[in-house]
């Protein structure tokens, strides 16, 4: 859980919906590892720790991949499994898919279910100088606001979104249907789906899929399944667990054992439920 949350100024909003400040206590087992749910948006981490960021491929993934201690999270549309094993102290920013092309240079489809090593993106010399600053930053608040500067120096020169994109995600409010959506634009169904692929990096199927199940994740255990599957917009019960589970890939029965105390972030169990 962040130790420090909070949203960005005014200006950045439209791009970046929080920066934050993490502590986190590892299990020191060997193998632990989390699932990270996605949330159909993009993420820069930076961590403040020795160990660099560990990503698998999958559960069955025994050696992973090391990204160094600032990465690029893309947009997803399924979970991604890190190693949890060590504590850590970290400071990140929650970003708008169409933040892509103003901070990395490329659209957000480059990034779709990747991960980078920032110094992919920017300028190694760069990357280094922030992390060490951050590093000699006195307080997480100071942190915040050095990694805020740093963002709104990249987001000076922000292209409108294509208006096939602002239409789609301004009918989706209130749909979850990909065809009343593409109508409701004007465009063809094909340019909605280019564009939004472009600036979101997920098609608008896998972008409502993502948004359904971040509408059920606050409501689980609070009534029985069939209840929160009609009220989160899934046909049934069935559809419910066969969308979360391919999605999160655990089910939803042992989400709600595993009691996360964040929402988008599960510890696998050692026995591999």
């Amino acid at each position: 859980m962040p130790s420090l949350m909070r949203r960005p100024r005014p200006d950045l909003r439209p791009l970046v919906r929080s920066l934050w400040v993490a502590s986190t206590d590892g299990s020191h087992v060997a193998g632990t590892r989390e699932h990270a749910i996605p949330t159909g948006e993009m993420h820069l981490v930076v961590r403040l720790v020795e160990a660099p960021v560990r990503i698998f491929a999958g559960r069955h993934d025994a050696v992973g991949r090391t990204f160094g201690h600032a990465v690029v999270a893309g947009p997803r549309d399924v979970f991604h499994v890190k190693d949890v094993c060590e504590s850590t102290r970290a400071v990140g920013v929650q970003l708008h898919p169409a933040a892509a092309v103003a901070l990395f240079g490329v659209p957000a489809s480059h990034l779709a279910r990747h991960h980078l090593a920032l110094d992919d993106l920017w300028l190694t010399a760069d990357v280094a100088r922030l992390r060490q600053r951050l590093l000699e930053s006195a307080t997480p608040a100071a942190q915040l606001d050095l990694l805020e500067t740093a963002i709104a120096a990249r987001l000076t020169c922000v292209r409108p979104l294509h208006p096939a994109v602002a239409l789609a995600l301004q009918a989706a409010r209130g749909t979850d249907a990909v065809a009343a959506i593409v109508a409701a634009t004007g465009f063809s169904h094909r340019t909605v789906a280019t564009e939004f692929r472009q600036a979101m990096g997920l098609s608008p199927k896998r972008f409502l899929r993502v948004r359904r199940l971040r509408r059920l994740l606050p409501r689980i255990g609070s009534a029985p399944w069939d209840e929160l599957a009609l009220a989160a917009g899934f046909s049934d019960q069935a559809h419910l667990v066969r969308e979360f589970t391919a999605i999160t890939g655990v089910t939803p029965t042992a989400y709600l054992r595993a009691r996360p105390e964040a929402a988008h972030h599960v510890r696998i169990l050692q026995d591999g439920r």
